[in-house]
């Protein structure tokens, strides 16, 4: 009696043990299906990006079918802005990005009452900083705002980089996916002759070295009209695309000059054609032409 009872408490504990490692098991297949399941903050992140920029195939769109974009500067409160306006699209479109990319050579900064301040030597440094966000494209012409090139911190101090250029990528959705892309150069302190960083384009003209904070861009698509046919040059992109030969000028405060002599480094002796706002006119390289804010230049070939 008393060996049935001690075989019997014997196959009990065994039962208890199975049952035992059977739970362990079971919780363990859980928690790998779980983790199986679940994406770490990383992959989380990587796939939200993934969604939210459009990634399209960048200048490969037909140049007549480019928008018309706009780099504009301007200043408030002591510190460099720039503001994307978009005038025309070509090819439909419901959705669009931006990403702006700026070389910092230097930078200043001031407190919140605005007087000047030393720069954290976090800030001093040279580098690329950027921006990037979405344009509501549903009604034109439309623009960006407070995009700024430095920081302000809650307590008010600012830093104010200081410029010298850097690229502007459009990404847009519709039908297709397209992107457009070009470069442009920062002139903080006027200068007689202002060349373009890629030293291909320069405007020459003795007001120009009291204008103040202008920048030079590479025309993405220019205003419909043009004269002739426009010249183009590859982009050195992944996606084989082309640019136009063709430069807009904006100011912040337009200079007291209205005519400058202009010079496509490559394309000497080519005829240039230009845009005052409102309508195309033609010259030629080194000869005084039309100046003023929003104006286009470019090269036309066989004219």
């Amino acid at each position: 009696m008393l060996e049935w009872a001690s075989m019997k408490k014997k196959q009990q504990k065994k039962l208890l043990v199975i049952i035992g490692i059977a739970l362990v098991l079971l919780i363990a297949a859980i928690v790998i299906v779980k983790i199986k399941g679940q994406k770490t903050e990383e992959e989380v992140a990587t796939t939200a990006t993934a969604k939210k920029r459009l990634n399209a195939p960048i200048n490969v769109l037909a140049l007549d079918k480019r928008p018309v974009v706009a780099l504009q500067p301007y200043s408030k409160n002591g510190g460099r802005f720039v503001s994307i306006v978009v005038s025309q699209l070509r090819e439909a479109a419901y959705e669009a990005e931006y990403e702006i990319s700026y070389d910092v050579i230097g930078a200043s900064a001031v407190s919140a009452s605005g007087a000047k301040i030393a720069v954290p030597d976090s800030e001093s440094q040279e580098g690329t900083q950027g921006f990037m966000g979405t344009l509501d494209i549903s009604n034109l012409p439309t623009s960006t705002s407070d995009n700024r090139f430095g920081t302000c911190s809650a307590g008010g101090a600012c830093i104010n980089n200081n410029v010298s250029g850097g690229t502007l990528t459009l990404n847009f959705s519709g039908e297709q996916k397209f992107a457009v892309m070009s470069n442009w150069t920062y002139f903080e302190t006027g200068s007689a002759e202002s060349k373009t960083n890629d030293e291909v384009f320069t405007l020459q003209a003795d007001g120009l070295a009291k204008a103040k904070d202008y920048l030079i861009m590479e025309a993405m698509g220019v205003p419909d009209g043009v004269p002739g046919t426009i010249a183009t040059k590859p982009d050195g992109g992944k996606d084989n695309g082309t640019k136009p030969v063709a430069y807009q000028i904006n100011f912040t405060t337009a200079p007291s000059v209205d005519e400058a002599k202009v010079s496509f480094a490559g394309y000497e002796g080519k005829t240039v054609a230009v845009w005052n706002g409102k309508t195309w006119s033609t010259g030629t390289q080194d000869e005084s032409l039309p100046l003023g804010n929003g104006y286009y230049y470019l090269i036309l070939e066989n004219v």
